[in-house]
């Protein structure tokens, strides 16, 4: 079916209905109703609401026929610049139109249409590759080698070292830090390295440090005539039997060491061992030999000896080396060592 004409189409207006007349009144009812019929039967069909269409912003309804007596026009609130309809005196309420449709919200991410919402793609979120996080290679963190950690070291307990072999020079393993008597008060003893402190001495002393010693005597407590201080050489520093002990070589003969006096006779007491303890938790390890000697020094240096032969320290040694000094007044008593050698 064809719509009429142009002129047709336009709204009948009072100034025609005057024109038919009263003589012909049921003629002119007659063919306003088939005109109206007629129209609403041929006009062309609008865009529909709710079918994911031109709509912009969603559809306000599906329209329906044109009827240009009627409210709802092509597309009465969803399309740009649709209109409303002019209601006709002949339909006094006007027609809606087609049905409402489905509202189409703010674009659709996906095919829209049928879903209120629209759908956003396959995945609402998307895929991000094979695996939402990726792969960070094979393994995650990667992997730290296929070796083994090892044991693992305390870092606070020193380890024996391997076995000391004969001859070797004291300094070189055991250090002096074995305050003993007055030693614990500060300031009674000190040893520096200085080796200005030692010139003049023969080349076979010039083995490991050379030490100068200052001690101090504390004051005397009554009823003891007399007041004493003394350092042990100890592996490792401080140990009175708590770590392990040093390992040495056996057959060793002797500890051979150069001293001398600043005023000259002095009288020290030279050592080796003689840390002994009771084993227990607290001091698993001591000393099994002692040696120990006094000399009168003089302001010459001269090589003294300490004999080992015969003495066992399979079990480990504490006390490298050491020196003791009796005091029966407030003078200090300097002295000096150097080359101080297990062989």
């Amino acid at each position: 079916m064809h719509p009429f004409p142009r002129e047709s189409m336009q709204s009948v207006d009072a100034g025609t209905i005057d024109r038919f007349g009263s003589e012909r009144g049921p003629a002119r009812a007659a063919l306003l109703v088939a005109a109206v019929v007629w129209l609403s039967c041929s006009a062309p069909e609008p865009f529909r609401g709710g079918q994911g269409g031109l709509t912009s912003t969603g559809s306000g309804g599906a329209g329906g026929a044109v009827v240009p007596s009627g409210a709802g026009g092509a597309d009465m609130a969803g399309a740009p610049g649709g209109s409303a309809g002019a209601v006709d005196a002949a339909v006094p309420t006007g027609t809606a139109g087609g049905a409402a449709g489905s509202p189409v919200q703010t674009g659709s991410a996906g095919a829209g249409g049928a879903s209120p919402t629209g759908t956003a793609g396959a995945s609402p979120t998307g895929t991000a590759g094979a695996s939402p996080t990726g792969t960070a290679g094979a393994s995650p963190t990667g992997t730290a080698g296929a070796g083994t950690a090892g044991a693992a070291v305390d870092a606070g307990v020193p380890q024996p070292p391997m076995m000391l072999s004969l001859p070797f020079n004291v300094s070189d393993h055991f250090a002096p830090t074995g305050f003993m008597g007055d030693g614990v008060a500060a300031g009674s003893i000190t040893m520096t390295t200085d080796v200005t402190a030692c010139a003049g001495e023969p080349a076979a002393a010039m083995a490991g440090n050379c030490y100068a010693v200052t001690y101090q005597p504390q004051p005397i407590v009554a009823p003891a005539p007399s007041t004493w201080g003394g350092v042990y050489w100890q592996y490792p520093d401080n140990n009175w039997g708590t770590l392990p002990p040093d390992t040495v070589a056996t057959g060793a003969q002797s500890i051979t060491f150069y001293a001398k006096g600043k005023n000259g006779n002095e009288s020290v007491t030279f050592q080796a061992g003689g840390i002994t303890n009771t084993i227990s938790a607290t001091t698993p390890y001591t000393d099994t030999f002692t040696v120990r000697q006094t000399f009168s020094l003089t302001t010459a240096w001269t090589k003294y000896t300490l004999p080992l032969t015969g003495l066992t320290y399979s079990g480990g040694v504490l006390g490298g080396f050491a020196w003791v000094a009796t005091a029966t007044n407030a003078n200090p008593i300097v002295f000096f060592v150097h080359g101080i050698v297990w062989q």
